[in-house]
């Protein structure tokens, strides 16, 4: 998939988004929102670099690091270990070394090699590690990864799963571990497609990305694409919210609790395709 950056984002609305994250940024008043601003951010950062400094993430990793670590009790938080192999992958694309997050890289690795095979063959922590392998940050691998069909994952597969065995083999693709069967590739742009049609970006999200690394059904992956930048807003974040609910009390908490993941999901979407344009060239 041949595709351009201002295809997605121009500097100008790229800009308008990083000041929006910039705004949501205090890891000492909410350690987890801060996390997907900074992973947002730097998607940003590879997707439109003139839009927020190099200087201005490896700041910002530097104070999660210093908000963590010093932290009472760092395993309290509850931080996402996927969001921050993320940013190690993002910060790497953008020539920050690792080591701006101090023990928080080799405290992640030491936790997943203590982890038995069987848990580390999942596709969400196989996603994990090929994210950290290719910050060369590497975890010395449990072993193959799930096995689904010696020919790869066929389109029965996909269509007999459960939404758990799905979003597996979907972070399996993602993760490079596994391939799929060319009639596979069409089903999982159908399946993505409808799943945005219903709003669920969360897991479409996951689903194009690994649609992305394998260059199946491009036309698919364009209209998904497509769809996501439209979900733009003038503020600069993504997402929009039934406007006859009121689950959402004010805008403050519309956007911490709605628009952040969706911007995240949608900027890691851009940076992902061109990222893999970029290693196709």
């Amino acid at each position: 998939m041949n595709i351009k950056p201002n295809e997605l984002l121009t500097l100008a609305q790229a800009t308008r988004t990083a000041n929006a994250l910039e705004a949501m940024f205090d890891p000492e008043a909410d350690l987890q929102g801060a996390m997907l601003a900074a992973l947002a951010m730097a998607c940003l950062h590879n997707i439109q670099s003139g839009a927020i400094a190099a200087d201005t993430l490896a700041d910002q990793a530097s104070r999660i690091r210093d908000a963590v670590l010093g932290a009472a009790n760092p395993n309290a938080i509850g931080m996402d270990p996927l969001i921050l192999a993320g940013l190690i992958e993002q910060l790497h694309m953008a020539s920050i070394p690792a080591q701006v997050l101090g023990d928080m890289v080799d405290n992640l690795r030491t936790e997943l090699s203590r982890q038995p095979a069987e848990f580390r063959q999942t596709g969400r922590i196989r996603m994990l590690e090929a994210m950290l392998e290719r910050a060369d940050c590497a975890v010395k691998p449990a072993g193959p990864p799930a096995s689904y069909g010696n020919h790869g994952v066929s389109a029965d597969c996909l269509l007999d799963a459960n939404d758990e065995q799905l979003l597996d083999i979907v972070d399996h693709g993602f993760a490079g571990g596994i391939r799929f069967e060319p009639e596979a590739g069409v089903v999982l742009g159908a399946l993505m497609l409808a799943l945005l049609r219903d709003y669920r970006i969360d897991i479409a999200g996951r689903m194009l990305r690994a649609m992305l690394v394998h260059d199946h059904d491009a036309q698919s992956a364009l209209e998904g694409l497509h769809f996501i930048v439209v979900q733009r807003g003038s503020d600069g974040l993504y997402g929009y919210s039934d406007p006859f609910s009121d689950r959402y009390p004010d805008a403050a908490t519309r956007n911490r609790e709605l628009r952040l993941p969706v911007t995240l999901n949608a900027l890691w979407m851009f940076a992902t395709a061109l990222a893999v344009a970029g290693r196709r060239k």
